[in-house]
């Protein structure tokens, strides 16, 4: 086989995390008695979808992203709340959520039987990712998992990367492949450290791109083909 160690987003690629996002936020504000929490929801994720595109480009600090959002949000609505405490309280209720996407299990597994290194690399916040993961039950097929505020640095920057090839014993960088459903963290940050990658398109979203991955696949099958059988068809 062409590859051997296997580098898997997490949010979105193996957990799903638009599931988990509106378990935790339905609940957090049931606590908090708010009337129209369809509206609030969708407020909520353009808020948090901004705030995280900024994180990538380094223009504002995790910090600022959590305790931020929430506040944010109900200033939208003319009411004043303690950010800090909303997000803590967040953090618990979305850590609760280990959801996967069906055929996660049974393709780890079949990664796993062929003797491949599987690693969780993700820019998620750690109490929370450590938490969904424990609650999962995809946190046993993974060699280690990298996230990227413990680390310092996050996808697609070069130096979380580097961090990983320096702890991985052996590590081959010509046999790794980046699989996740971002383009923005994933696919570039495998072009920007110089290995192959598997974009996760299960939407089939727009093909015609400027950041573009070695291969693009819509399922779970097509990734064992290109991971094992080695029969994927290059971007």
């Amino acid at each position: 086989m062409k590859y051997k160690y296997i580098f898997f987003d997490l949010d979105n690629t193996l957990l799903d995390f638009d599931e988990a996002e509106n378990n935790a936020l339905n609940e957090l504000f049931l606590n908090h008695k708010v009337e129209n929490i369809s509206e609030y929801m969708k407020v909520y994720k353009e808020i948090n979808k901004q705030l995280w595109e900024k994180l990538e480009k380094n223009e504002i600090t995790r910090e600022f992203l959590k305790n931020t959002r929430f506040k944010t949000l109900f200033s939208t609505f003319n009411k004043e709340i303690n950010g800090n405490e909303f997000a803590k309280e967040y953090e618990i209720l979305l850590g609760k959520q280990g959801v996967h996407i069906d055929g996660a299990i049974e393709l780890l597994d079949k990664l796993k039987n062929e003797g491949l290194k599987i690693y969780a690399l993700t820019n998620g916040i750690t109490n929370i990712q450590k938490n969904r993961l424990k609650n999962s039950k995809i946190e046993k097929y993974f060699d280690k998992v990298y996230i990227s505020e413990e680390i310092g640095y996050q996808k697609p920057y070069i130096p979380f990367y580097n961090h990983i090839e320096k702890d991985i014993k052996g590590f081959e960088k010509s046999k790794s492949i980046m699989i996740g459903d971002s383009l923005s963290a994933d696919i570039q940050g495998a072009i920007n450290y110089h290995i192959d990658s598997i974009w996760y398109n299960p939407k089939n979203l727009e093909k015609n791109l400027s950041i573009k991955p070695t291969f693009m696949v819509n399922t779970y099958s097509e990734i064992l083909k290109i991971l094992i059988e080695d029969k994927g068809s290059e971007f």
